[in-house]
């Protein structure tokens, strides 16, 4: 049975302490700010995704311990019955941990396409989502830039785990990385300008550019009414 789309949605739980570590730092060491940033952002994210038609949604949270305390988060929010919760593997590297999700979506769900997200992208919504797996239509590979030499979104057709080897991440050169990869294997990219560059949100900086963008975006959108 095909199953249309597959969104994997990757994040943790929010406890102060364990997460957005280095936008703590930003915050004079207010880790319950940051974590409630992240909570917000997460459920923002969680909930736009499970709006996307013909979807299925898998939140894959990073440590296996958290099971109980993520599935009573995600209730809590009205979310749990929408999608599946899985933990990440359990090894060190990002690339390893989604190139293990990737591989069980393709071979447990058998989509038509697979999506993988992040949860610190506080602009991401199903308008982006819907439009990644639009491109996929056309290409191989879709790719949203997270305009720090990142992305915040990769989507594929098919199982290929090259897109994730021998790249370092948190690095300014990750989805330029990625990009080689992909051609050199053969594989049609959409160019990145069909998704919109959004921020992901890992320092106080990060933070700052947002909300420059979104005071922007409230004074076009009253300069226009």
């Amino acid at each position: 049975v095909m199953s249309g789309n597959v969104i994997l949605v990757f994040g943790r739980l929010p406890v102060a302490g364990k997460v957005k570590t280095r936008l703590t730092k930003g915050l004079n060491g207010n880790s319950e700010l940051s974590c409630e940033f992240y909570k917000c952002c997460a459920e923002h994210i969680i909930e736009q995704s499970v709006l996307v038609p013909n979807t299925k949604v898998i939140f894959f949270y990073s440590d296996t311990e958290d099971k109980e305390k993520v599935e009573e988060w995600l209730k809590e929010k009205d979310l749990l019955t929408k999608l599946t919760c899985n933990p990440q593997k359990q090894v060190s590297g990002l690339g390893e941990r989604m190139d293990h999700a990737f591989q069980w979506a393709f071979e447990t769900l058998n989509p038509q396409k697979v999506i993988i997200i992040g949860t610190d992208v506080p602009s991401l919504n199903a308008e982006v989502m819907t439009k990644a797996f639009e491109s996929l239509n056309s290409f191989d590979v879709v790719l949203g830039d997270s305009g720090d030499g990142g992305y915040y979104l990769l989507g594929k057709k098919k199982y290929y785990s090259f897109l994730f080897k021998d790249i370092v991440y948190s690095t300014s050169s990750v989805i330029e990385e990625t990009i080689k990869k992909a051609n050199s294997n053969g594989l049609n990219v959409s160019p990145t300008q069909q998704l919109p560059t959004l921020i992901d949100i890992d320092y106080i900086d990060d933070m700052k550019e947002w909300v420059k963008q979104q005071k922007q975006l409230i004074d076009n959108n009253n300069n226009n009414n």
